[in-house]
């Protein structure tokens, strides 16, 4: 049962890597001269969507370039884990949060390590 429920947790996780890696593409897209199909499409996620996150372009770009990037790694890391391989890139006592506050002091962006640098 607790296979099961891991497998599951995996899946849903997949699922909002499609999603965050949706969601950059779109905004690498949005960066493009496109014409057609594509181009009605970015208009209406453009006027419908992109209100809804309340952020500017280039931080909604960024943001959901990191966040794309760091999905696929709690995903190969937490697979990987379940398969009973060793993944040294994440020491084991990190939790995902521990890594996202890692992450975010190494690139200063929670207000004071900028000037570290």
């Amino acid at each position: 049962m607790m296979s099961f429920l891991y497998g599951l947790g995996i899946a849903a996780m997949g699922v909002g890597l499609v999603v965050f890696s949706y969601l950059d593409r779109i905004y690498r897209e949005l960066g493009r001269v496109t014409t057609g199909r594509v181009h009605s499409n970015l208009e209406v996620f453009e006027a419908e969507v992109e209100p809804l996150f309340g952020m500017d372009r280039q931080h909604a770009a960024s943001a959901f370039r990191l966040l794309a990037a760091l999905w696929l790694v709690l995903v190969t890391a937490e697979t990987a884990r379940e398969l009973g391989l060793r993944v040294d890139v994440v020491p084991p006592t990190y939790t995902a949060v521990a890594l996202a506050a890692a992450l975010a002091r190494h690139l200063g962006r929670d207000g004071g390590g900028a000037e570290a640098r």
